[in-house]
Formats: structure tokens, C-alpha cells, sequence
């Protein structure tokens, strides 16, 4: 029996290391969160982060780290040609529960998408790309 049974058993925080969030639960399942990037086309360092906002990433990032965001993994990824992109989404936690015991990776569900005007003009100006009122919507 070595299948492994996932189960969607969180949304809001990831696994074992509750964090203190300025988000709500309501926030969870009312935002996207989005990751900008920069896609190099190098094979050691395929993106360079640029910036992320939303319940569901911080969560991962206060959690683990930015390094543990692995965005080169997440679905489409491989699709995009060199240059800046911006993920919108959100990322589900999951439970396999193996052999070894239970264990948790996470599955992220949203698309990538060009930069809109606003964002360009906050990553020029170097200021924060979003905020809590400017993340879209689900």
C-alpha cells in the first residue's frame, strides 16, 4: 500500500506552524494572493521574486520562507517566456498521510498572467506592487 491519499484539510495556515496574520479568515476566502516574477531562463536560478501580497502566500512565507514559495513548480510555470510575470491565486494546504506517517506539501490553484498597468507603475516606483485593497477579488 504505498498510494498516498491526499485530503484538503486546510486553506488558511500552513501546517503545524500557526502564524500571526494581519489577515482574516474571511480575507482567505474572499482574496487571491499574488507573485510577481522575474523569469530568467537560467537553470540555476529560473525566477527572481519580485514581490507577493495575499493571505494565502504570506502564510507560506511566515510559515517557511520566500526560498520554500518554489513557484518555478507551480502549474504553468514552465509555459512562460523570459520576462515579468504575475501569479493570481491561491494555495490549499494538503495532508497525505503515508506510510512514514502524516505529511504536508501544499497545491496551489490560480493563473498566470501579464503585469497590469498599476502594477508596473508600483514595480517602477519601487513601491509595494499591492496591498490588502488592491489584491483581486475571487
Amino acid at each position: 500500500m504505498t498510494d498516498q491519499l491526499k485530503t484538503l484539510v486546510f486553506e488558511s495556515e500552513c501546517p503545524g506552524n500557526p502564524v500571526e496574520s494581519r489577515w482574516s479568515k474571511e480575507d482567505y476566502k474572499t482574496l487571491n494572493s499574488c507573485v510577481m516574477v522575474a523569469i530568467t531562463g537560467s537553470g540555476m536560478d529560473p525566477y527572481a521574486l519580485l514581490g507577493y501580497c495575499g493571505p494565502h502566500v504570506e502564510a507560506t512565507v511566515n510559515a517557511l520562507s520566500e526560498a520554500d514559495l518554489e513557484v518555478d513548480r507551480w502549474e504553468g510555470f514552465d509555459d512562460l517566456a523570459c520576462g515579468i510575470w504575475v501569479w493570481e491565486g491561491i494555495i490549499r494546504g494538503v495532508r497525505y498521510e503515508t506510510l512514514d506517517g502524516t505529511e504536508y506539501d501544499e497545491v496551489t490553484e490560480g493563473i498566470w498572467r501579464d503585469p497590469t498597468d498599476r502594477e508596473w507603475e508600483a514595480l517602477r516606483a519601487r513601491l509595494p506592487i499591492w496591498d490588502p485593497e488592491t489584491l483581486p477579488k475571487r
